[in-house]
């Protein structure tokens, strides 16, 4: 039984070396038996040792039922020895080679991870770096070594260094000759630490624009810079912090000492009786020049000077009239006379009036009054019965003839340029003036005014002597050149009618007539303003219209 089966199985062994390639082991040689993958063959003790026989193999119970010391055939026994077991030598290289397989997996493994691992390491080494709540090495501020430090303790360290510099502020500053000491009590200020240590503090944490376009990723490149930043070094400067309204406060009070207005030169006198001026100097003025006094404060204070000198630059402010120009632009600017009656007592009053204005300034935007000037006509004044017109009748009242003064003054007004308020014709036109040159006064209801909307004084200036009335203006001519004229226009006439008017009167004695109004023609006329240069006309107001009633003669009669 043993060797049926022993021999079906060697015929299958040999098969199956046949169909491999290999000899029959007898007389090979060792080296051929190391072919990858295979072994050699074991012995059939071997064999026994580890194997599961099929069914059609021989079976261990009878192999053990031959015992150890049972006989067996030699032939058989070296055909034993010379064969091969293939189903045990297969099943052993697949062994193998799944053992190599999976240890060179293993390995690959390994390694594979190994690598993932070393940059994940490095990133994380590097995030952890830059993840610190502190200012990177290498950064100084104001010369001080920062690095390391958080902010609170950069903004403490800064803090104590600059608080034993910013205690001995001693500017002199000079403006227009003048010195001012000023001290941190006059310039509060401080420095803008806090904005330093955040940009400081920025280093590494943020982008770049020369970072575009690196085929760094912004991480790589922010790291890069940081260790460089380390290696190299990089200075921080803080500069001073002073508030605008420190700044203001400063040249606001520097200005209320040194500011100054300039000074028009001024008329001081006018002499009357020569007609003469004498003007006051002028003067230029200072102003401080705020934008660039504070450019220069702040320059100082941004260099880490506590004790300087600085001079402030200041504008000079000119006048607008100078005194050369003052005494040559005064001059006369008008003049009107007429000629009295030879009524004396109406030359009285006429004399009195005339004085009454005489000498009056009227400084820019004033306004002239004649019945203020002049006040109220009456005996006490030394004012006489004179021919006076009034609600269209001619009859002696104090003061009459002062029209004449009120007349003149108008027209001597209006070529000064002086600007007309209020103004009366008479009743009718009177002989001293052309139609519409005339001004009417009563006191109190009827007035002549004037206003002075130059920019300069106007001095009246009047006489009487020998019957002639004059009224001349002096004040700042308007350009050189330049002359006024007045016009007037008559627009309309009308005639009194042929035959008078009777009215009775029974104050008078009987069969007596009087006559109470003359016959006059009645006009409306034009007045008007024109402006002349070099001789020709270049501008024309119209000032107003006079209104000359018609006058019927009346005579009265009993």
């Amino acid at each position: 039984m043993l060797r049926g089966k022993r021999n079906r199985r060697s015929d299958r062994h040999q098969a199956v070396q046949h169909d491999s390639g290999l000899m029959p082991y007898p007389g090979h040689s060792q080296d051929l038996l190391q072919i990858e993958g295979f072994v050699q063959a074991p012995n059939i003790q071997d064999a026994l040792d580890f194997m599961a026989l099929p069914d059609d193999t021989l079976m261990e119970d009878d192999l053990y039922s031959l015992g150890p010391t049972a006989p067996i055939e030699t032939e058989n026994f070296e055909k034993i020895q010379t064969e091969t077991v293939p189903v045990k030598h297969s099943h052993g290289g697949l062994y193998s080679l799944l053992l190599i397989g999976c240890s060179l997996a293993l390995f690959f493994i390994a390694g594979f991870v190994f690598w993932l691992y070393q940059p994940k390491a490095a990133f994380e080494s590097r995030k952890a770096f830059l993840s610190q709540d502190i200012i990177f090495d290498g950064i100084k501020i104001d010369g001080l070594d920062v690095g390391g430090l958080t902010r609170s303790e950069a903004l403490r360290k800064l803090q104590q260094s600059h608080n034993e510099q910013q205690n001995d502020l001693q500017l002199s500053v000079e403006v227009d000759g003048a010195t001012f000491m000023i001290t941190n009590q006059q310039l509060p200020y401080g420095r803008n630490t806090m904005d330093i240590i955040d940009a400081a503090f920025a280093v590494g944490r943020q982008g770049y624009p020369w970072m575009i376009g690196s085929d760094k990723t912004p991480f790589e490149i922010r790291y890069e810079h940081t260790r460089h930043i380390g290696e190299t070094g990089a200075q921080f400067e803080t500069k001073t912090a002073v508030s605008q309204e420190a700044v203001t406060n400063l040249l606001n009070l520097l200005a209320q000492k040194v500011n100054r207005n300039p000074q028009n030169a001024q008329l001081a006198s006018f002499d009357f009786e020569t007609r003469s001026f004498s003007v006051s100097r002028d003067m230029t003025g200072i102003r401080l020049d705020f934008i660039a006094s504070a450019e220069a404060v702040l320059n100082i204070l941004n260099t880490g000077q506590r004790q300087a000198h600085i001079s402030l630059p200041t504008e000079v402010l000119l006048p607008q009239i100078t005194a050369v120009e003052l005494q040559n632009s005064l001059s006369l600017l008008s003049s009107f006379s007429t000629r009295t009656s030879a009524d004396e007592l109406r030359n009285t009053n006429i004399a009195l009036a005339a004085r009454a204005i005489h000498g009056m300034a009227l400084m820019p935007g004033e306004s002239f009054s004649f019945n203020q000037a002049v006040g109220q006509r009456t005996v006490q004044r030394g004012y006489q019965l004179a021919p006076a017109i009034a609600g269209g009748v001619l009859f002696d009242d104090i003061g009459g003839g002062i029209c004449q003064v009120s007349s003149t003054l108008f027209n001597a007004a209006a070529l000064a340029n002086m600007s007309i308020i209020t103004r009366e014709p008479h009743a009718w036109p009177v002989s001293y003036v052309e139609k519409g040159l005339d001004a009417t006064v009563n006191w109190p209801n009827i007035d002549f005014s004037f206003s002075n909307d130059t920019k300069s004084p106007v001095f009246i200036v009047t006489s009487f002597k020998n019957r002639d009335l004059s009224i001349e203006f002096y004040g700042m001519r308007k350009e050189e050149g330049e002359s006024l004229r007045l016009e007037t226009a008559t627009i309309s006439t009308k005639q009194p009618p042929g035959s008078p008017k009777y009215q009775q009167n029974p104050n008078l004695l009987p069969g007596e007539q009087r006559e109470l109004k003359k016959a006059r023609s009645g006009f409306v006329v034009d007045t008007y303003r024109i402006y002349l240069r070099d001789g020709q006309e270049f501008k024309r107001d119209k000032l107003f219209s006079s209104v000359y009633p018609m006058v019927q003669q009346v005579i009265e009669y009993n």
